[in-house]
Formats: C-alpha cells, structure tokens, sequence
C-alpha cells in the first residue's frame, strides 16, 4: 500500500509540475508559482541502488513547498513532505533558511513515522569571482524515526486486554545529515558539481561519501552523470544519473 502511494505522488507531481532556469536547490527559495524537480538513480554493483525524485514549488515569496520520494525498488521507500522559510533578506549574499518535515519510511512490513527539521546555508558567486559564477552551499537534517509496532490486544490469546499497560511500542531513532556542495558552470551550458554527504545515526558510526557529477543544459531538461564514492571502508562506488527540470 505504502508503494502504491509513492508512485501514485510521484505520478501525480510530475503531472501537477510538467502541465504547470541553472538549479540551485539549498537555502534559495522559489518564486511564487515556479518549480523545480529533479530524478535521480544511484547503481552500485551490491545492488543497494537508490531512486529519488525531488521537487520544489514556490508558494509565496516565503514559502517554498518540498517533495522527496525514494526506494530502493525492493523493499524500502521513504516519504518527505517539506515546508521551507527563509531566515536572511533576500538581498543578502548568505542566505539562510529553515525547512520542517515531515515523512514516513517503509521497509518490509514496518513502516516508520519521521519527522524533523533542516537547516541550509548558501551563497552564489557571481562572474567577478568565477569566470561563469558558481554557489556554495550547506544543508543540514536533525531527523527523528518512530519505530510504530501496534499490537492489537483482542488478538492475543487469554490475555484481558484492560490489563496490557500499553498496546503501542516507539522506538525513538535519531540521526543527522549533512550534504556540503560546491558547483561552478565550466561553460554557460555546463556545471560542474562536487558534493560531500555526511550521515550519522545516534547508535551508529558516521558515514561519509563523496559526489562528484557534470550537468549539462540540454534546454528542456538538464542531464546529470556522475558518480558517489566513500570515504572510508563503509560501501561501494555508485554510478550517479539524473535529470532536472524547471518552470
């Protein structure tokens, strides 16, 4: 059922979005009425690929809505939906915003309430710094995972069910994220873009990758082909395709 629902968004917002100019995803709000989304696929050689699409859409002038989907086609999906206000003048070079959210995973037969909050941080360098401008940028994600075991007490045989103290188990997850990105347009038509994603669970070490990836501006679309490496000993290169669109 969880499955149905994220195909059913996903059709739904490539509809609500193609029958409605370089991407800067971060702290930079959209436009009212403009919007911004992106496909993605990550292939590793274990099979622990990861598909995702991500949008944008400008509400106001300060609020954004955000939309993530992903899975790995097998047995996980996850569900965030964001909503993203900014903290700094528009006219300022730092921008800084701060993003609510709310989603939901599912893996196998347990499915996880999330929620939690984002911090971004960016900066655009315009052709006095880099021969065609460029942006720097820094999100942030303190994210918090239910795990929801209901047990139904009229179920379970000889056992009063007014005597169970409680029917519902949370094991409470934390983890943080951090995504840092550097990208500069080689060409008018060209960006180059380099990317480190930091993840770290409370119980759990912390994991480090390295992105590096070329996006070409086809005109309808801009096309993404890169790759994710690790920085430790924690998994497998990824092959890295994408598309972007905005309108």
């Amino acid at each position: 059922m969880f499955r149905a629902l994220l195909l059913l968004c996903s059709a739904g917002l490539l509809w609500i979005f193609v029958t409605a100019s370089s991407a800067q995803t971060g702290p930079w709000m959209r436009a009212p009425g403009q919007s911004f989304v992106s496909a993605s696929t990550e292939i590793a050689s274990s099979e622990r690929n990861w598909t995702s699409i991500y949008a944008e859409y400008g509400v106001s002038a300060r609020n954004t809505l955000t939309v993530e989907l992903g899975s790995d086609l097998r047995h996980t999906e996850e569900f965030w939906l964001g909503w993203q206000v900014p903290l700094t003048p528009e006219k300022w070079q730092h921008r800084v915003s701060l993003t609510a959210l709310l989603g939901a995973r599912q893996s196998g037969s347990h499915r996880y309430p999330m929620y939690g909050v984002g911090l971004n941080w960016g900066r655009g360098f315009g052709a006095g710094v880099l021969p065609w401008g460029g942006w720097m940028s820094a999100e942030g994600r303190y994210l918090t995972m239910h795990e929801s075991m209901i047990i139904d007490p009229y179920s379970i045989p000889g056992i009063d069910p007014m005597t169970l103290p409680d029917a519902r188990h949370f094991p409470v997850t934390h983890f943080s994220k951090l995504d840092v990105t550097f990208g500069l347009h080689a060409t008018e038509q060209t960006m180059l873009i380099n990317q480190l994603r930091f993840y770290k669970p409370d119980n759990d070490d912390l994991s480090s990758r390295l992105a590096t990836s070329v996006v070409h501006d086809m005109g309808l679309m801009d096309l993404e082909l890169g790759a994710t490496f690790p920085l430790k000993d924690e998994g497998d290169p990824r092959l890295m395709l994408g598309s972007w669109f905005e309108f």
